[in-house]
């Protein structure tokens, strides 16, 4: 046996570890998954704002034990308490599918060679009639698909 091939097995042994042995399972993962997201913006947005874990129990009204046990992923946050730390932080979260935001971020366009290339969305609103074709350093920076 090789080296790639004992490489192989052992990225398999491992994925098949941690992979979820049924629905249930995949389920729970999926839940603690969307709730780190959750806690993860809302850290940021503590360290951006100076703001302790103490002092965001005091905002919304729970123990620093409890919101400790949040950010270490030992409970998971239900949507209560993750609106009332978005209020106190003063931001709101958006909800979306990732299909709407991968399309909100990239709109498809053609260049000059007939390839197809992604564009970060223009929230400026610029329309694609006055869209200017884009230069090859441009093109070379972008996600190139062939069409």
């Amino acid at each position: 046996m090789n080296m790639n091939s004992k490489t192989k097995n052992i990225q398999s042994a491992f994925q098949d570890l941690l992979a979820p042995n049924s629905k249930e399972e995949e389920l729970v993962l999926k839940e603690q998954v969307l709730a780190m997201k959750f806690l993860g913006e809302i850290d940021e947005m503590m360290q951006e704002k100076g703001m302790k874990k103490k002092e965001l129990a005091e905002k919304v009204g729970t123990s620093a034990s409890y919101i400790t046990q949040l950010f270490r992923g030992n409970r998971i946050p239900n949507h209560q308490i993750i609106i009332k730390m978005a209020d106190a932080l003063d931001i709101d979260f958006v909800v979306t599918t990732k299909e709407k935001y991968d399309q909100m971020l990239h709109i498809s366009k053609l260049d000059r060679d007939g390839l197809y290339y992604f564009k970060p969305f223009n929230f400026a609103g610029q329309s694609d009639e006055t869209y200017e074709i884009p230069s090859v350093g441009e093109i070379e920076n972008a996600e190139i698909l062939v069409a």
